[in-house]
């Protein structure tokens, strides 16, 4: 994706990058059988996640632990009032 961002602007460079890629294309399917380019939500559901996608889940895991550690903390404090009211 960043090398097609790259060269959007420039023509020339842009007709070498997809001379190559067609070459590239060949040499593969010569190998493998042919190429499927095309994306399916399949594919695009089992991709591998990006580095910051994880540290999202990692943060959204500690948060989650977080609330419960609080809601644990706030259970035992009010049982402990209560024993002391008493």
């Amino acid at each position: 994706m960043s090398l097609v961002n790259s060269i959007q602007h420039d023509t020339a460079i842009r007709n070498v990058v997809y001379s190559t890629y067609k070459e590239l294309n060949v040499k593969v399917s010569s190998l493998i059988g042919k190429v499927n380019e095309s994306i399916t939500l399949e594919n695009v559901e089992n991709k591998p996640k990006s580095t910051l996608e994880k540290q999202c889940n990692e943060l959204k895991g500690h948060i989650k632990a977080w609330k419960n550690r609080a809601e644990k903390a706030l259970i035992n404090t009010r049982a402990t009032a209560l024993v002391s009211v008493k």
